[in-house]
């Protein structure tokens, strides 16, 4: 018998489109059935959901258009006996908030997966942004961050209200199974998947590239991304004057299944992050996904993940202005055979501490013990 009979409701803020297999969503719904098969033991409870909310991205002020629409939601939303809103980023999380009083006892989790008011170069709109957010993080039920400096900051502006630390996580076993399904990887093919913006570092990937290609003259870099940006449009004119447009192929934005297939494929992961509030904050998937395929990681020294990489043996980490320490990097892995297994093992190693099914189980625990389960059984 299930005890909190849960299914996951997508409520989209405008016209947002969920990715294919979007990590985020991948991990909700395994929230979902963690809380369907543990459940509460003292008495069943039936028609459970949780809503996530999502707008089209971080900056899309557009969202606001939806709080009449929302507004319906939340009223019937608060007349169920069991629910749970878990908000992501900060403009749902504001949206929400703003409506709590149809709520009642549901609770609001929000999500703090990043700084998002750092990605406005607009002062008037960051400043805006930052008050909404932090407003959202501070007035949460509880929090739930992402990266071991967002957690800290939360704990700091919640001032003891419930904050908690669950890592991202990625698929392990699909991107083992993908890697072990792999006819083989190409010796010379460097891989980047991400957005293509000014915090993403791929100017100092290229320029490492360029010495790589020196010495190693069929090396080739995969980007994977939408590569129509303002940075994007930059990028494209460095690798035309660097003389590499046949070293630097863009494959544009694939759908998520394209990447734990291509991966495999790939020799070598690349991210190149420069020193930023941005940067510094992030846990991204794309490193774990780098390793759980067996694909070592050559990347700067910023952030969390940069430590663990270091720690774990499972890459090559250069300081940010170390382009030389990059390219000796990336020759090293793509010509020794030997030291690229020894570290690829230990990238798959690390990766496994990553996985979703056990990050799940932890956010699902959160869950229950956020809402007061003596409310409903009352």
């Amino acid at each position: 018998m299930n005890y909190f009979d849960v299914d996951v409701v997508d409520v989209p803020l405008l016209s947002y489109d969920k990715a294919e297999g979007e990590p985020f969503s991948k991990l909700i719904a395994r929230v979902a059935r963690e809380l369907s098969e543990g459940g509460v033991k003292e008495e069943p409870l039936g028609g459970g959901r949780i809503y996530t909310l999502r707008s089209l991205f971080p900056g899309d002020f557009g969202a606001l258009a939806t709080l009449p629409e929302l507004e319906v939601l939340m009223s019937r939303l608060g007349r169920r006996s069991y629910a749970t809103v878990l908000a992501t980023p900060f403009l749902a999380g504001f949206l929400a908030l703003r409506l709590k009083h149809y709520l009642k006892e549901v609770p609001i989790i929000y999500e703090d997966v990043d700084r998002f008011y750092d990605f406005f170069r607009n002062p008037l709109y960051k400043l805006v942004a930052k008050a909404i957010e932090l407003w959202a993080i501070r007035n949460s039920d509880a929090v739930i961050s992402a990266s071991p400096h967002l957690y800290i900051e939360d704990v700091h502006v919640r001032r003891g209200k419930p904050t908690y630390f669950v890592p991202n996580g990625i698929e392990y076993a699909r991107f083992r199974e993908s890697a072990l399904r792999a006819k083989g990887r190409n010796r010379y093919a460097l891989v980047y998947v991400g957005a293509i913006e000014w915090w993403s570092g791929l100017d100092v990937a290229v320029n490492a590239v360029s010495l790589v290609a020196k010495e190693i003259p069929d090396v080739r870099l995969y980007i994977v991304g939408e590569y129509g940006t303002p940075f994007g449009i930059h990028l494209a004119s460095l690798i035309k004057r660097l003389g590499l447009k046949d070293k630097v192929v863009f494959l544009g934005r694939r759908p998520y299944n394209f990447v734990e297939h291509f991966l495999p494929r790939c020799r070598i992961g690349l991210l190149t992050f420069p020193r930023s509030t941005v940067t510094e904050r992030a846990f991204p998937y794309k490193v774990l996904e780098y390793c759980a395929a067996g694909t070592p990681v050559v990347l700067t020294r910023v952030g969390v993940l940069a430590t663990l990489i270091e720690k774990y043996g499972a890459g090559i980490v250069h300081d940010v202005e170390d382009i030389e320490g990059l390219a000796s990097g990336i020759a090293e892995l793509i010509t020794d055979d030997l030291v690229w297994r020894e570290v690829s093992e230990n990238a798959v190693r690390l990766a496994s501490l990553f996985d979703v099914e056990r990050l799940a189980r932890l956010e699902a625990d959160i869950i229950r013990s956020t809402y007061d389960i003596r409310h409903v059984l009352r």
